[in-house]
């Protein structure tokens, strides 16, 4: 009685073992050895019962031992996180896209606000600009100066001798006039003789222009 209880037993574990059928896409079988169990495969490679009970058809509830079958240890990926994440990819490129969309749309309508209100600005009236009058020599005032003696009564123009002055001839250069219209003006410069030009003083006001 006992003999045919164990059996039994065992033929119902066969069967059951006998009923395993791997999924059509696995990638990895393995054949379990003489004693491993479905928890020894599972251990072995590092996955999941359920992961093994969702690739084998049939395995599911298996406690005894496997001894010899033939049961899928590796499968592809399935496609659901794929396809999410493709999802969610697609999703912000549209929202970028609309995200563009819109501030060039808002850049468009600014820029052409802003050309609105430019033209609808009043020109500035521009104004004549007024003749200007040739603005009159300044008067020299001659009041001040240490003139020399023997000016002529007509004189407009002064210069008054510095230390730097080399002569007559040189002062006359500097006024852009002729030595001889310098001693015209100034009838107290010697001009004739050996001693020309020997009364030029510094410090005094000579006539260099009428």
């Amino acid at each position: 009685m006992k003999f045919t209880a164990i059996a039994t037993a065992t033929l119902a574990i066969a069967g059951m073992a006998s009923a395993i059928h791997p999924i059509h896409s696995c990638q990895e079988r393995y054949v379990a050895r003489v004693g491993e169990t479905v928890s020894d495969v599972a251990t072995k490679f590092d996955i999941p019962v359920e992961s093994l009970n969702k690739w084998n058809h049939g395995l599911q509830g298996a406690t005894g031992n496997l001894n010899g079958k033939s049961i899928c240890v590796k499968a592809p990926k399935t496609k659901a996180k794929r396809c999410l994440a493709e999802k969610k990819a697609a999703a912000a490129k549209k929202a970028a896209a609309e995200k563009a969309a819109a501030e060039k749309a808002a850049a468009d309508k600014k820029a052409a606000a802003d050309k609105e209100k430019a033209e609808e600005k009043p020109k500035e009236e521009v104004k004549p600009k007024k003749e200007e009058k040739p603005s009159q020599p300044a008067q020299q005032d001659d009041s001040k100066l240490n003139k020399a003696n023997h000016i002529v009564a007509n004189c407009k123009k002064f210069y008054t001798i510095t230390p730097q002055d080399g002569g007559c001839v040189d002062v006359a250069a500097k006024n852009g006039i002729d030595v001889e219209q310098l001693y015209s003006w100034n009838k107290g410069l010697h001009h004739a003789g050996d001693h020309i030009c020997d009364n030029l003083d510094t410090g005094k006001a000579y006539c260099v222009g009428v």
